[in-house]
């Protein structure tokens, strides 16, 4: 019904302002180095050098460079369509450090150069997993926003809606609710609300209904 329908509309077309991520035509070019490591372009360029001459490479080269492409064209971008050239990164960042791990481990020659190449790959995307995890860090933030949704709840009946939720996976998880991380429209709010839902939203850390 209405969930359905909004959802395909959030799946194929952009409904307001708010939904539309607006980037530079590069912006996927950079984001690569942050999804992949840094140092990403380093094996991809290695990788294209060693097997140039190969089948496999033109193939692999072109599913990771198509979509890059492709999806670079349209004025919406988010970082979550990096998906489909993770494989090719991964093949290319695999064949790269095990190139340099067995030549390292055969000849002795720039060993230093080899082994700032290994850490490199591995070492600064698990610098960014430890950054973005924060493993170490205090762990009560989830707690504390469930505490908050719980007490909100409690004084919720029906089919509740809540919007603008930066945790809005999370809000579907734990809750029987539908959660967007985004401002709906009057008009969305308006179906919504003849369909039965109940619809509130969070602004400034705290919740209310319309």
């Amino acid at each position: 019904p209405v969930e359905s329908e909004l959802f395909f509309k959030q799946l194929f077309s952009v409904i307001q302002e708010a939904e539309v991520h607006k980037e530079p035509p590069f912006f996927f070019f950079e984001k690569i180095t942050v999804v992949f490591g840094e140092f990403i372009y380093i094996p991809i360029l290695y990788f294209f050098m060693a097997n140039f001459r190969r089948r496999e490479t033109h193939i692999l080269m072109l599913w990771f460079a198509l979509p890059l492409i492709l999806l670079s064209i349209p004025e919406t971008k988010r970082i979550t369509y990096l998906l489909p050239i993770s494989i090719p990164n991964y093949v290319m960042i695999s064949f790269t450090f095990l190139k340099t791990f067995f030549s390292y481990s055969q000849n002795t020659s720039n060993r230093k150069i080899k082994i700032l190449l290994m850490v490199a790959l591995l070492g600064m995307p698990i610098k960014y997993s430890i950054e973005r995890i924060k493993p170490f860090g205090k762990k009560d933030k989830l707690s504390l926003w469930k505490k908050e949704m719980n007490e909100f709840m409690l004084h919720q009946k029906g089919k509740v809606v809540i919007y603008n939720e930066p945790k809005y996976i999370d809000a579907m998880f734990y809750f029987d609710i539908i959660s967007y991380d985004h401002i709906l429209s009057i008009d969305q709010i308006n179906e919504l609300q003849n369909h039965g839902f109940q619809v509130c939203y969070k602004i400034k850390n705290k919740y209310d209904c319309h």
